[in-house]
């Protein structure tokens, strides 16, 4: 199963590679409403991202958390704002899989700009997440 991107490239969801992250990619976040765009004045993921970014450093999260901060939602570049509620509706195999599917993208882009994922980074940004929400 594919996915074709702004670059002209595909992402095989079936075998998710670093290589397979562009930038370019990326920027579709730019474009995407937070909260499937039922907001009263439109809010981008990108935006929230920034945001989230800026108080990942405001809690003293380490240059790593911060960059990880800009890029946490930056999965949403490749099937969009799945939204939470939905997510525990579908429930079961589908919401495992949605959760995946982020995971998967999300240690691709992650690898692709030398991130680290470790618990500390993770908590910072999820508390940084929760105060931006």
């Amino acid at each position: 199963m594919k996915v074709l991107t702004r670059s002209h490239r595909s992402l095989d969801l079936t075998t998710i590679t670093p290589e397979q992250i562009q930038k370019v990619d990326l920027r579709a976040v730019v474009d995407i409403g937070r909260f499937s765009a039922q907001t009263a004045k439109f809010w981008s993921v990108a935006q929230h991202s920034m945001n989230v970014a800026r108080v990942t450093r405001d809690l003293g999260g380490s240059a790593n958390a911060q960059a990880w901060a800009l890029l946490h939602d930056a999965h949403e570049a490749y099937f969009g704002d799945v939204i939470r509620p939905l997510v525990d509706f579908l429930g079961g195999e589908a919401g495992d899989a949605i959760d995946g599917l982020r995971r998967k993208i999300d240690a691709a882009i992650a690898s692709r700009f030398q991130l680290t994922l470790d618990s500390e980074t993770q908590t910072v940004v999820q508390h940084a997440g929760e105060i931006v929400l």
